[in-house]
């Protein structure tokens, strides 16, 4: 059996390469697309919410430690909320687009309110 074009494409490995530096309004320094925050509080998922105008960001506690208040922030999306989170707990949550400033809601991996 021939492999058409999408297998071969699906099988190949992929290759990395390094962006070369170029002009743009974002500085290429200091300021990422989303921060988290405190150190033991890891990122995960950042992506477009399946039905509704939503930013959906996931993180977790990654060192065990009780008392956390998780902060996130996407400052080109005037996003900026904080948060307590326990040892080990995942949150996703869910930023309405229209409404930057609103509360976050928590959601499950299916993004249904909880």
């Amino acid at each position: 059996r021939q492999m058409c074009i999408r297998d071969r494409e699906c099988h190949a490995p992929m290759t990395a390469f390094v962006e070369p530096h170029h002009n743009g309004e974002n500085p290429t320094e200091g300021r990422g697309f989303v921060s988290v925050g405190p150190d033991n509080v890891v990122c995960t998922v950042v992506k477009r919410a399946q039905r509704d105008d939503k930013l959906i960001v996931r993180v977790y506690e990654a060192h065990g430690a009780t008392g956390t208040t998780a902060s996130i922030e996407v400052p080109t999306l005037g996003i900026q909320a904080s948060m307590p989170i326990g040892h080990h707990e995942i949150k996703t949550l869910a930023f309405d687009l229209s409404h930057p400033n609103a509360e976050p809601v928590e959601v499950d991996l299916l993004e249904r309110p909880m």
